[in-house]
């Protein structure tokens, strides 16, 4: 058993304990139970950051506007990714496919990473996706009831997630300006980490790589006939 698969198992545990000490504040959404459901654990976390987040961050209203232009340019490409992959895979059937699902487990049309890098992106893009939710909401001045985790299950908890719920009636009440406001800062958000991230590799890490560590060519080190 290699490194990646203890550590999957040690999360797995950690979380069925944890559901488990906190059944009793859990809150069950059911999609078709008991095969798919989502299972939440509401809190307060980080309710006040957002609401200093939405009064500080400056230029945030057209930050927020251009969220909504690049989500919808966004929908427009990932949808012609797919209609295109999937033309690619009836006419050719042996074409690479630019949109796969990314997953820790090697299978066909998977994209594989490690497990801890998989659940370590997954954290990071929950957090953030949801955290912006709610510096939206506060922005255009909706109440925030509560923020959390939450657990996609296929029958047993498998996907950690996280959430933030703005009040229901007042967004269904706000304009619909506002609402696209918010429902596109998550994405936006995890879109600006991304190149944030791509910044930091290309300018930060390669560099620091490339001083630290000289390219020496290439050793043999024996040959097979």
């Amino acid at each position: 058993m290699n490194i990646q698969s203890v550590l999957a198992i040690v999360f797995f545990v950690l979380m069925f304990g944890f559901l488990i000490f906190k059944r009793k504040k859990l809150v069950l959404q059911k999609v078709l139970f008991p095969v798919i459901y989502i299972v939440m654990y509401r809190t307060t976390l980080g309710l006040k950051f957002m609401d200093k987040c939405a009064r500080k961050v400056p230029f945030l209203g057209y930050i927020i506007g251009a969220g909504v232009v690049i989500g919808f340019l966004g929908m427009a490409f990932i949808c012609f990714e797919i209609i295109r992959n999937s033309i690619s895979l009836i006419t050719s059937p042996g074409a690479a496919v630019s949109v796969q699902p990314v997953l820790p487990f090697e299978a066909k049309g998977v994209f594989f990473v490690p497990f801890i890098y998989w659940i370590l992106a997954i954290f990071i893009i929950a957090t953030v996706h949801e955290f912006w939710h709610g510096v939206a909401s506060r922005y255009f001045g909706l109440k925030l009831r509560s923020s959390g985790f939450a657990f996609l299950c296929l029958i047993l908890p498998v996907i950690p997630a996280a959430f933030v719920e703005p009040d229901e009636v007042q967004l269904a009440k706000a304009k619909l300006r506002r609402q696209l406001g918010i429902f596109a800062a998550g994405p936006f958000s995890n879109i600006a980490t991304a190149g944030i991230v791509l910044l930091i590799v290309l300018f930060v890490f390669n560099p620091v790589g490339s001083f630290v560590f000289a390219p020496a060519g290439v050793n043999v080190v024996s040959v097979t006939e």
